[in-house]
């Protein structure tokens, strides 16, 4: 659902600013806040295709792909980070997995964001849809199939 979400972003803003005031700033609606504070919830307890929820409601909001990717990684951090702060006071944290998944997310999102500023919009929209649906269908074959 991530990905499908993601691939209409494009038509799914267009259809909202077509909708909207032409007063209106498209990132301060009442739907783009509910849609976040939903994103957080998801991904501060679960994770799995929180970066992809967050670039389509940043794109359907009318951010470019760039400027969502950014936002998509400032937010993913404060929300990681209070999930985390939350997991460590509760004594439920499994630290050697931890060294392990922080040293893999900090330099994937190091890297990500590398190739995000100098791929081209299109290109970088197309790969984010082809890695997510591998996903998708790799979890979907996993979970069900095997």
């Amino acid at each position: 659902a991530a990905t499908a979400l993601f691939a209409a972003s494009p038509w799914l803003g267009r259809w909202l600013a077509a909708r909207r005031k032409a007063a209106e700033h498209p990132p301060h609606t009442p739907l783009s806040l509910g849609a976040h504070i939903g994103v957080s919830i998801y991904g501060g307890y679960f994770g799995a295709g929180m970066g992809i929820l967050q670039l389509a409601t940043f794109s359907i909001e009318g951010h470019a792909l760039a400027r969502a990717n950014a936002l998509k990684n400032l937010i993913s951090a404060v929300i990681y980070s209070i999930a985390t702060l939350t997991f460590v006071i509760a004594g439920r944290v499994s630290w050697y997995e931890l060294a392990i998944l922080l040293t893999g997310a900090t330099l994937g999102g190091y890297a990500g964001g590398a190739l995000g500023e100098k791929l081209p919009p299109a290109l970088l929209r197309a790969l984010v849809i082809l890695v997510g649906s591998g996903m998708t269908l790799y979890y979907f074959w996993v979970t069900y199939l095997r």
